[in-house]
């Protein structure tokens, strides 16, 4: 049902502004570029006092340059053990008929139903990440991604986490730097009001109201019943609406251990953040019950920086201490005969990375 406004316009207006000073105080809404301005000199720092400036893009030798930009989301989940990853299959650019096919012979062979995960096999902070639902919203979004596209068994979860970890070369145990819980956002229906105007009137909701009224688009003026609860998003990424908090709690030996072992049958991913769905948290904190979604490297976040209560000096703390690996790890593999990756060639990925189709994609 389509809800008549119970939002005066004075009121819109108010909350708009509120939402957008509310940007400016919180850290966690800040561009990337006012977020990293204070760490670039810290990082050229490491990579000097390393003795090695492009080391850090020798981590994670299964991955073109340790993972920093461009990487292949496919052949990063073909590294790891298949048993620990959520079942996936890469379709390759070609005719839709066939795409389609391809789908269904994936689905059919893993023995999973709709919905699906489809995603670009290159992509970034969630970039057109879709829970698929049904055969003619897989043909809509394949007709839109013609590169590689990956398509995944959805996990429902409920849980997901981000977990940062590292392991020096030429040890047997790494360490955890950090476990984000994600809260994927949702608004509770009050009978009279519209999605759009319980976005607007929601303390942090209204900071990414453009984000989930985008993804409605005419849904988001229907009327909710009184306690109807909506979801907003399904995909574990901050930018794309999810609050991320510090989980110190789940960081055990156990998952440590859990991901040693992954990282020991990889042959050459040892720095980065795995993303893990999971059911019940208690498992999670005893190494068991949870499935891969993807992993990312060297370019990757401790994303508990983006919990709402970590001030932005903590939150760069916690940056350095990461490059700082970063770069002795990287050290340590050129020492050991990696190649490291030359600034022209990585400039050149950055670019290449950003021509590519779907930049501006949103996601679920």
């Amino acid at each position: 049902m389509i809800a008549s406004s119970t939002m005066s316009p004075s009121e819109l207006r108010r909350l708009r502004f509120a939402a957008w000073l509310g940007r400016w105080q919180r850290w966690e809404f800040w561009s990337a570029w006012w977020v990293y301005a204070p760490l670039v000199p810290w990082i050229v720092w490491y990579a000097i006092k390393s003795r090695r400036p492009m080391g850090f893009t020798a981590v994670n030798p299964a991955i073109p340059a340790g993972g920093a930009v461009g990487e292949s989301k496919s052949q990063i989940l073909a590294a790891l053990p298949s048993d620990r990853v959520l079942k996936y299959e890469l379709l390759a650019p070609g005719p839709i008929d066939a795409r389609l096919a391809t789908l269904d012979a994936f689905m059919a062979r893993v023995r999973t139903t709709w919905p699906i995960i489809l995603k670009p096999d290159i992509g970034e902070r969630g970039t057109g990440v879709r829970r698929i639902p049904n055969p003619p919203a897989a043909r809509a979004y394949l007709e839109r991604f013609t590169s590689n596209v990956i398509a995944q068994v959805y996990h429902p979860g409920p849980r997901e986490v981000g977990v940062f970890y590292a392991r020096v070369p030429g040890e047997t145990r790494g360490r955890i730097l950090g476990v984000t819980a994600k809260h994927f956002p949702r608004v509770i229906g009050d009978g009279r009001s519209s999605a759009r105007e319980l976005i607007w009137r929601h303390p942090r909701l209204r900071f990414q109201a453009a984000v989930f009224l985008d993804r409605l688009g005419a849904d988001a003026d229907r009327r909710l019943g009184a306690e109807e609860s909506l979801q907003l998003g399904v995909i574990g990424n901050h930018c794309r609406g999810t609050m991320f908090t510090d989980a110190p709690e789940l960081a055990t030996e156990a998952l440590a251990r859990a991901l040693d072992e992954i990282t020991a049958e990889s042959a050459g991913i040892e720095f980065g953040r795995f993303d893990l769905r999971y059911a019940d948290d208690e498992e999670l904190r005893q190494g068991r019950g949870f499935a891969v979604v993807e992993f990312n490297g060297v370019f990757a976040e401790n994303t508990s920086i983006y919990d709402p209560n970590c001030a932005f000096w903590k939150g760069q703390r916690k940056l350095r201490e990461q490059w700082k690996l970063a770069c002795e790890i990287g050290a340590r593999r050129v020492g050991a005969g990696s190649r490291a990756t030359g600034p022209i060639q990585l400039l050149r990925m950055v670019f290449a990375h950003r021509r590519r189709a779907g930049a501006g994609e949103g996601s679920d």
